[in-house]
């Protein structure tokens, strides 16, 4: 099927929430008042037991609304669903979100309603998303269909990372995360139970998508796995795809079996999996974020040479560890004399031009300015990682446009440790979409995985020839 039906998802001019509520800390009172806030199309409150709720007129069926309903947001109990689902099939709504739980996840009883469900909108143009599900956040259309309160969760503006999630819990926290720090989102949508929607459906969809440049996902099982497979190869090619998966151990499978119904998958093979078909694999929430905003933002390295960059010696000799560590695609490169000589007239007398470059306490703006043009003119050097140490007396926010103008020659990471500053300079550096790792392993792995990707998208092409 075409994915253009997608587009009244991720684009909806009506929205409907049938089971509205004026009470305050009902689903769906908070869901109404979360869409009211943002959403800048046409909004309707749906319950037979009132008028009007929160000065939106209120319909006792999504059936007698006049317009057409791009989506439909259930706010209702498991045993209440089927009637509006139907009644949301006959009127021809877009996308129905059921947001309660009681389904697949509980056992075989949940099980044999969700395939009602599914059986329900079998045949027509109306398309679910869940149950089980926190459902849709779309800053672009300011949508949120989130559970939670704004004063509790930050919600990030609209940007290029599109996420898609198996948990609802889970994605929200990380988008809580990813606001903290000004990291935009393109999209979030919480998938549930899957009982119609899956992965699949959201991956050829959001990677076709000029303005989405990178798809990050925290998945639990796969619906299709041969199906995935195919089409993640198929986007990893041109939109970078970063997946954290829970349920890969035994113990995991078990946890997710429970949370959303999840199917066992065989984890001792995921990693070979997706190295095959171009996926990058996190571990964890913030791997996931680490790698997702960096293929995002960063240009990749086209070899393994790095030039290292500090104005802190110790920081410099942890990075040489760790890019000599088994498990890194990455080396240090080796400095030419004419490289050494120009960066020599740049830096501090007692700095150190050999690499790791040491620019010491002394490091002024201009000079990581300056080291940064002659770096990017050697030919030995393919990447370069960049620590930005605010607490040095000559080093400021002024330092952020320098990256911000050396960002897209060679590929640069950087990194920084900090506290309070610090963390108030990633804040203005990620407004110029420059993630910044506040961590020596966390840069590190950055490149790594850039350099990763790059070797992958080589590997395809040489195939493709």
């Amino acid at each position: 099927m075409n994915d253009v039906y997608l587009n009244r998802l991720f684009n909806p001019s009506s929205i409907a929430i049938i089971g509205a509520s004026p009470e305050n800390g009902k689903i769906g009172n908070v869901i109404l008042k979360n869409i009211k806030k943002g959403f800048r199309g046409r909004l309707y409150a749906v319950n037979p037991k009132y008028d009007n709720i929160e000065d939106i007129r209120c319909y006792s069926s999504v059936l007698n609304i006049e317009c057409d309903i791009d989506i439909a947001v259930i706010a209702l109990s498991s045993k209440a669903v089927m009637n509006a689902l139907v009644e949301c099939k006959s009127k021809g709504v877009g996308f129905v979100i059921i947001i309660a739980g009681g389904f697949a996840e509980i056992g075989i009883e949940g099980m044999e309603l969700e395939d009602k469900l599914k059986d329900a909108i079998k045949g027509s143009n109306t398309h679910i998303i869940g149950p089980n599900t926190v459902g849709i956040y779309l800053p672009m259309h300011g949508v949120s269909t989130a559970l939670t309160v704004a004063e509790r969760s930050g919600f990030p503006a609209y940007g290029d990372v599109a996420y898609i999630s198996q948990s609802g819990a889970l994605g929200l926290l990380t988008l809580d995360s990813i606001s903290y720090f000004n990291m935009r989102v393109h999209s979030f949508i919480n998938l549930g139970n899957r009982a119609d929607i899956d992965e699949i459906d959201l991956m050829k969809y959001l990677g076709r998508l000029s303005d989405v440049r990178a798809i990050m996902m925290y998945i639990e099982s796969f619906k299709d796995g041969r199906s995935f497979f195919n089409t993640a190869r198929e986007i990893t090619c041109k939109t970078p795809v970063i997946i954290l998966k829970g349920g890969a151990t035994e113990s995991g499978y078990v946890a997710a079996s429970h949370h959303t119904g999840a199917m066992m998958q065989n984890g001792s093979s995921l990693d070979g999996i997706f190295r095959q078909c171009g996926v990058i694999r996190a571990k964890n929430e913030t791997e996931l974020i680490d790698y997702a905003y960096g293929l995002a933002y960063t240009k990749r390295p086209k070899g393994a040479n790095i030039a290292v960059i500090t104005s802190a010696g110790g920081v410099g000799v942890v990075t040489s560890d760790l890019l000599s560590e088994t498990d890194s695609h990455l080396k240090l490169a080796t400095l030419s004399d004419n490289t050494m000589k120009n960066l020599m007239e740049v830096i501090s007398s007692i700095g150190s031009v050999h690499n790791p470059v040491d620019m010491t306490v002394e490091a002024t703006n201009s000079q990581y300015d300056e080291a940064l043009s002659i770096l990017n003119e050697a030919e030995e050097v393919d990447g370069i990682i960049l620590y930005a140490l605010f607490q040095s007396p000559h080093v400021d926010k002024e330092l952020i446009p320098v990256l911000e103008k050396w960002k897209d020659k060679k590929s640069l990471v950087v990194g920084t440790i900090g506290g309070k500053y610090t963390t108030d300079m990633i804040m203005v550096a990620s407004n110029s979409n420059i993630p910044i790792y506040p961590s020596i392993e966390r840069s590190v792995k950055v490149m790594d995985v850039l350099y990763k990707y790059e070797l992958y998208l080589e590997k395809v092409k040489k195939i493709d020839e």
